[in-house]
Parts: structure tokens; C-alpha cells; sequence
């Protein structure tokens, strides 16, 4: 079943019952094909759009999801190991018992990575972050 730029499917993929993306079908089933075939990485997800997203026990190790939307998506127990999160949003995204060891956090603000590890069970252990330049001269991601 269609509407607009949307598919409406018999699974939840998202954790509210709404019609899901396209992007968002074409992750899923990328993540089925890769668990079939024992494939460790969904691999190049740049700018993907999965906002609300239920990614729970997914395995996203070492995908590269820079400046992605991963606004209020539910990534718990997700392996992200490897995992390049350059400038990608991250608000309210939860990621409880995640594991981001390894991960290129560069881009986000340093407030979200402390709230990351204030999450049960989140491993931040190795992690790369780099200020970005806009943040070294002012002080202040964004600021001119």
C-alpha cells in the first residue's frame, strides 16, 4: 500500500505505528539480507533519514551513518562498534547497553556525548571525537 513517498507495511519498523520511508524499508531489509548472509555491516548509510527509528539490537558495526537523523531513534542494545556518527543528530536518540567502541563521535556537541554516558550500559570505550572548527574559534558549534 502507498502513500506519497511512503509504503505501509505489515512490521513495525518504526516504534510508533506509522507508515515507514522508503530509506527506511530498503535499511530493513539491507539488515535481513546481512543477517542471512552473516555479513557484519549494513556499511555506507550517509545522511540516512531514520528519525524514530526502531534500530533496537541492530548491527551497525562499523557503518557509517555521518550526518545521519537518528532524532528519538531507539538504538539499545545496538552494535555500533567501528561506527562513523560524524555531525550526525543524535537528540534523544536512546542508546541504552549500545555499544559505540570505536565509533567517530567528530561533529557532536560534547554536552550530547556526556548525556550518552549517562545511559545503563552505553560503552563509549576508544571512542574518536574531534571539536569541529567552528566550535575551536568560538566556543560554540554553529556560531560565527
Amino acid at each position: 500500500m502507498r502513500h506519497g513517498k511512503f509504503l505501509c507495511l505489515p512490521f513495525s519498523f518504526t516504534s510508533r505505528e506509522e507508515p515507514v520511508s522508503l530509506g527506511q524499508v530498503l535499511l530493513w531489509k539491507k539488515a535481513f539480507f546481512a543477517r542471512a548472509t552473516g555479513i557484519r555491516s549494513l556499511g555506507f548509510l550517509y545522511g540516512a533519514k531514520l528519525n524514530r527509528a526502531n534500530l533496537r539490537y541492530a548491527t551497525l558495526f562499523r557503518a557509517n551513518l555521518s550526518e545521519a537523523d537518528l532524532s528519538e531513534a531507539d538504538l539499545r542494545e545496538t552494535d555500533l562498534r567501528g561506527a562513523v556518527l560524524r555531525r550526525t543528530n543524535l537528540h534523544t536518540t536512546n542508546f541504552q547497553g549500545a555499544n559505540l567502541e570505536g565509533a567517530d563521535l567528530s561533529g557532536i556537541p560534547w554536552l550530547l556525548v556526556m548525556e550518552m554516558t549517562l545511559q545503563p550500559g552505553v560503552k563509549l570505550k576508544a571512542i574518536r571525537w574531534e571539536v569541529e572548527h567552528e566550535e575551536k574559534t568560538t566556543g560554540r558549534p554553529g556560531a560565527s
